[in-house]
């Protein structure tokens, strides 16, 4: 029945590709098409040739803002696509954009993520992000799915990155991939950032062959917050980011959906938005 659907619009609006934002509000970050486009084609938009980017499976498209509620058609041209110098860089030690600067050290490790908007620095001094946190995973009771809070005794840093490459550089996106073999696993990483969003983005791919581990990944920012908030299902639940009393103490990992943010300065939000469903924590340092 959706295909039926999808067919009979793709009708009505006569194009080759068929945007559709179903959500209530704007979009403007460029669209993945699982598709590469072959030399010498562009994609339209009313007349207006569209800045692409192949990547190594497809095609991102600079659509442009999508309306709430929008179907937005696109044609396929033989004219060439459109270029765009958006100041977007990207070298083995750092991503930058016109929204942020992120720097990576020899091993691997985020040293900093410079907001440019608000011209501050997210990291807490001294620290590095995206750290690797191996922990031992032995709780008293309900070994699959329990947590007991002196797993934080034993804790392992993941090393140095074995590869560090480039592999995406613009228009639109540039990526980073870094390989790490932990343990008996390997991790592999793509860090990215899209040329007009304030947002660093991470890909992890881990080929898991651990038992009674547990992994975390921190990034220590610098917080000026008494709560951070978290997404459940139906809305969301407020937790503390200090352990002062022992109802703190006890909630020492929180259940999250999709989100958690928390305040950093007067009207600075800052968010991390994960596909995961696991639990997440977050404490002054």
């Amino acid at each position: 029945m959706q295909n039926k659907a999808l067919n009979f619009i793709g009708e009505q609006f006569r194009g080759d590709l068929l945007l559709i934002n179903p959500t209530s509000f704007p979009q403007d970050m460029p669209i993945y098409w699982s598709v590469q486009l072959p030399e010498g084609q562009a994609i339209v938009r009313r007349n207006t040739s569209l800045v692409t980017q192949k990547t190594d499976k497809g095609t991102l498209i600079n659509a442009g803002i999508l309306p709430p509620y929008s179907i937005v058609p696109l044609s396929f041209s033989s004219a060439a696509s459109s270029s765009h110098n958006n100041g977007l860089s990207i070298s083995s030690t750092h991503l930058e954009n016109q929204y942020l600067y992120v720097a990576l050290n020899e091993a691997g490790d985020i040293t900093s993520i410079y907001d440019k908007a608000n011209q501050r620095e997210v990291l807490a001094p001294g620290t590095v992000a995206n750290q690797l946190q191996f922990f031992e995973d032995r709780p008293i009771d309900w070994d699959a799915w329990d947590i007991d809070i002196y797993y934080e005794d034993k804790i392992m840093l993941a090393g140095p990155a074995s590869v560090i490459d480039v592999v995406e550089t613009g228009p639109l996106r540039a990526a980073l991939r870094i390989e790490r073999r932990v343990l008996n696993s390997t991790i592999t990483q793509t860090i990215s950032l899209f040329h007009n969003q304030p947002q660093l983005d991470l890909n992890t791919h881990v080929d898991w062959r651990e038992r009674h581990i547990l992994m975390k990944v921190a990034f220590p920012v610098d917080i000026h917050s008494p709560t951070a908030t978290y997404e459940i299902q139906w809305g969301n639940v407020e937790r503390p980011t200090h352990r002062n009393t022992s109802w703190d103490w006890a909630r020492f990992e929180t259940c999250a959906h999709k989100w958690i943010d928390w305040w950093i300065i007067k009207k600075t939000l800052n968010t991390m938005v994960t596909k995961s469903k696991f639990p997440l924590s977050l404490l002054k340092l």
